[in-house]
């Protein structure tokens, strides 16, 4: 079935992207950003952590692939990594760490999203900003990697359950996101490239 290859590829570049994530940031290339990676990872290990209490260890397993790598980068990003120093890093950690437990509390399931894509953009606002300042800071590559994984993560949702509204939210929004970075890491190319062309 052709949903699941797709979910056997995705979980295939799930693997991949973190490791050239994780050497970008070893040859010094890379500084993810510690608030950005920590909310990532309680997001993820929360997630994982609710479908295996209530829909069982094969709906979990992508989930439990994305948990573990997000343990490995934070790890990683511990110590090659971007440290918060700023009053807004600490306000959208604290923030983003509110809306994790909001999400986890409230029952309905629109509020719950809604919050659960909050808490993330909450926690990845020190990224935007780092990688506006400093575009070498990030590996595009983990980020393209990210964005056809979350498109083919999409598809195979489609194929499996239809096209529900609710269940592509989430994987649109990190689509976004994921653009949103790889133009600030090539802004400043782009800007230079619009020049050359427009004289």
């Amino acid at each position: 079935m052709l949903s699941n290859l797709l979910i056997a590829v995705s979980v295939v570049l799930a693997c991949i992207s973190p490791i050239t994530y994780i050497r970008s940031m070893v040859r010094g290339k890379s500084s993810p950003h510690v608030v950005t990676r920590f909310v990532v990872m309680t997001a993820s290990v929360v997630t994982f952590l609710s479908l295996y209490a209530s829909v069982g260890k094969i709906a979990a397993f992508i989930a439990g692939v994305f948990a573990v790598r997000s343990v490995v980068l934070f790890l990683f990003t511990l110590k090659y990594g971007t440290k918060g120093t700023s009053s807004l890093d600490y306000l959208c950690l604290v923030l983003a760490i509110l809306g994790l437990i909001l999400w986890r509390v409230i029952g309905n399931p629109l509020w719950a999203l809604s919050l659960s894509i909050t808490a993330d953009f909450l926690g990845f606002i020190p990224t935007l900003r780092k990688t506006y300042h400093k575009p070498k800071s990030e590996a595009p590559s983990f980020y393209l990697l990210e964005l056809i994984l979350i498109y083919i993560n999409a598809y195979a949702t489609i194929l499996a359950t239809g096209f529900i509204v609710r269940a592509l939210v989430f994987p649109v929004y990190i689509a976004v996101l994921c653009t949103s970075v790889l133009f600030l890491i090539y802004r400043l190319e782009i800007k230079r490239y619009l020049r050359e062309i427009l004289g």
